[in-house]
């Protein structure tokens, strides 16, 4: 397998080689994939690394509903861009099931139902959040105890907004207007996306492979599988109709027939290429496999990850924010608020000159425009000063 070249394959593909300059925000995501958004700043990092795209830019087209947060491939929730968002939200039905939970919990479809259309009707004048939700919709919500809590749903009106929001009748605004802070309003969606998308769910799965082997490819089953969340069977149904077939020196990847003489001819740059992304970033979660990403030689290196150390081969997911070059990861960083700078490390590899220029560009944009750059919103203080200072102490533990 010529890991070099396969790397920087999808380092282009993912558009973090300089292609997407100049792209809108739902350009990139239409080129790159869906963006895990977790109330943290992974999507504002992955705009900006990939296109330059400022924060302003990015919240503007969220307003304008050129992108939007929702549930999407295995019930996560996505940032994706206004050409998928039917798609997402069909797909996300068949992870994101109230009316079972509901079951579970002895909430009769009749009663979710009803109090679903009383959530609505608060909604209809201006969007609201969650507490005045609950205040319009007064003795008709339940408590569901402990049970209801461990399923994610503390009360019926988690429900119901659940329901009604997966099925697209309504959907979630950022409080403040971005993406990296807590709180959200719910509005009506007023031309429901979800509604004209008429697929079986065999053609969605095909729908969604089709995108991501466009995303990410060469991409294996399995990693596929990972993203969509399907099982063996309905994975391998999903592609068949694309016509994949296994590209050369990719350890048995699959690629689009037409994606061939391209990736014959393709080869590794020889100058750096770096980029600062987010944890969450598409370019490593969208195939959940971060050895393909990692040298041999960096393969033991320890890293803070959770409340621990860990080995960075054996893990599954980025701990912090990452360093790539040409596709390779090269190092961690996170953003000390205190002092308003990047704290990086690199693994093996002394960066060249030039990546000074890239962590520069990366601070001002974070300093002057997020202010923060938590991977999550809730991200406890004492955990990222933990991050902080493992990078702070050098190389290797």
């Amino acid at each position: 397998m010529d890991i070099a070249r396969l790397r920087a394959w999808w380092w282009r593909r993912q558009g973090l080689d300089g292609g997407l300059a100049g792209a809108t925000p739902a350009q990139v995501l239409e080129r790159a994939g869906w963006m895990a958004s977790t109330g943290g700043v992974a999507p504002y990092l992955g705009f900006f690394a990939r296109a330059g795209i400022g924060r302003d830019a990015v919240d503007a087209a969220g307003a304008a509903l050129q992108i939007h947060e929702v549930p999407g491939a295995a019930g996560r929730t996505y940032l994706v861009p206004a050409s998928d968002f039917g798609l997402a939200l069909r797909i996300a039905t068949a992870f994101r099931r109230p009316d079972k939970a509901a079951e579970k919990l002895g909430v009769t479809a009749g009663e979710l139902e009803r109090l679903a259309e009383k959530a609505l009707d608060a909604v209809r004048a201006e969007p609201a959040g969650e507490d005045r939700i609950l205040a319009e919709t007064e003795g008709s919500v339940r408590n569901l105890g402990e049970e209801g809590a461990r399923l994610g749903f503390a009360t019926t009106l988690t429900l119901a907004l659940e329901k009604l929001q997966t099925e697209g009748h309504i959907r979630r605004i950022p409080a403040a207007g971005r993406l990296d802070r807590p709180g959200s309003r719910y509005a009506v969606w007023e031309e429901n996306p979800a509604r004209d998308v008429k697929l079986s769910p065999a053609e969605l799965h095909m729908e969604l492979a089709r995108r991501y082997f466009r995303w990410i490819g060469p991409a294996s089953l399995q990693e596929f599988r990972r993203f969509a969340g399907l099982s063996a069977n309905a994975a391998r149904q999903a592609v068949a109709p694309l016509e994949l077939i296994e590209a050369a020196e990719t350890g048995g990847r699959l690629l689009f027939r037409d994606e061939l003489d391209e990736w014959r001819a393709a080869a590794a740059p020889r100058r750096p290429q770096y980029a600062l992304t987010g944890s969450l970033d598409p370019f490593a979660l969208l195939r959940g496999d971060l050895r393909t990403l990692i040298d041999l030689a960096d393969s033991d290196t320890k890293v803070f990850s959770g409340r621990s150390l860990a080995v960075l081969d054996s893990l599954s997911k980025l701990p912090s924010h990452a360093i790539f070059d040409r596709g390779r990861l090269t190092g961690l960083w996170e953003f000390d608020p205190g002092e308003g700078r990047i704290v990086w490390n690199t693994f093996s590899t002394r960066p060249e000159a030039v990546f000074r220029d890239v962590v520069e560009r990366a601070e001002l944009f974070v300093r002057g425009q997020l202010g923060d750059a938590r991977a999550y919103s809730a991200d406890p203080p004492e955990i990222l000063a933990q991050r902080i200072a493992v990078l702070r102490r050098g190389r290797r533990v």
